[in-house]
């Protein structure tokens, strides 16, 4: 079969290639997915520079996110349609291939009402922001939420379940190209902090009291402004760092406003805890209640350097999806 490989760090042009690998068989407890798309990531492009907070063993398939078809295992996973992610790519070979074990206990089926390249879009999105919001912001009806980067996929899906959990969800953003995607994404309010300053903005829309919770996926110089975004009380959910890894902040103003700075970490969730959540959200897919992500480019796997050239680049509006066998695409995407 063919996968990804990569037997040193560096940049993917110079270092990620093609190869011809054996065909993976199931073992016991496991089943053989046949893959018909994968997202590439960011995350994806950093592991394979060795620039992770960790690095991975080598060689190494990178790729996290996928769904295809399970074709080898007991009986009753024969032919299921599945999605999934997790620590692919990180401390076992990830989904850039034709074919991808996982364990029976994550296998988990997509949305019937999404095509492949679309259920390929969802796994780490909305895994983080799920992560994030539910489990450690523990968000509820009635939070006011802010999200930077509110454009990215991450803030993206994380707008989309806080209005599912009935929060108010201001998007905030740096380029107004991006406005109308945050709207159609469903954020209530959309700042674009290039022409507003974001505390004064958010104090007008609520009453003088900030955002109960701000989801910050950009980090870096937003950290201390994201702060001071917040009510009295408010949580600060913290997930990258851009530029130097320390940060400032106003510490008397931090304890005597009681406010929460909690930090995610999705990179240490296996598939099988994964696949808990995915087969959670995939009602709300099906209902249509949540959509997967846009899809800027899909690319054949005989064409992955310039998948991943395009998401190194940055600036797409949408994912970028490999697809290693011939799929029907159903278009449900923001």
């Amino acid at each position: 079969m063919r996968a990804l490989r990569f037997h040193q760090f560096g940049e993917p042009a110079s270092v990620l290639h093609t190869e011809t690998v054996p065909d993976p068989i199931a073992r016991s407890k496991g089943v053989v997915v046949k893959i018909l798309a994968a997202s590439v990531n960011a995350s994806d492009v950093r592991n394979i520079q060795g620039t992770l907070p960790w690095t991975t063993t080598l060689p190494r398939t990178p790729g996290r996110d996928f769904a295809g078809i399970v074709v080898q295992g007991p009986t009753e996973y024969l032919s299921k349609e599945v999605w999934g992610t997790g620590d692919l790519g990180l401390i076992q070979d990830g989904s850039h291939t034709d074919y991808l074990v996982i364990p029976e206990a994550a296998v988990a089926e997509k949305p019937n009402t999404l095509s492949f390249e679309d259920a390929a879009t969802v796994g780490v999105a909305y895994i983080t922001a799920w992560l994030s919001l539910l489990d450690a912001g523990h968000l509820v009806s009635g939070d006011v939420l802010a999200v930077t980067g509110a454009n990215g996929a991450v803030g993206t899906a994380a707008i989309q379940l806080a209005k599912w959990r009935g929060a108010t969800v201001i998007g905030i953003i740096r380029r107004e190209s991006t406005r109308q995607a945050v709207l159609r994404a469903g954020a209530d309010y959309v700042l674009n902090m290039s022409q507003q300053d974001m505390h004064d903005a958010i104090l007008a829309i609520t009453g003088g009291k900030g955002s109960t919770m701000a989801f910050d996926t950009v980090g870096g110089e937003l950290f201390e402004p994201c702060l001071n975004l917040l009510s009295r009380k408010g949580r600060l959910i913290a997930i990258t760092m851009s530029g130097p890894r320390r940060v400032c902040f106003n510490m008397v103003n931090f304890f005597r406003r009681e406010l929460h700075l909690i930090g995610v970490d999705s990179f240490y969730l296996n598939t099988t805890a994964c696949s808990a959540i995915l087969s959670q959200l995939q009602p709300c897919f099906e209902a249509g209640i949540l959509r997967p992500l846009s899809i800027a480019r899909c690319y054949p796997i005989e064409q992955a350097l310039e998948a991943y050239h395009e998401v190194q680049q940055g600036g797409l509006d949408g994912k970028v999806v490999l697809t290693m066998h011939q799929s029907t695409r159903v278009t449900q995407s923001l």
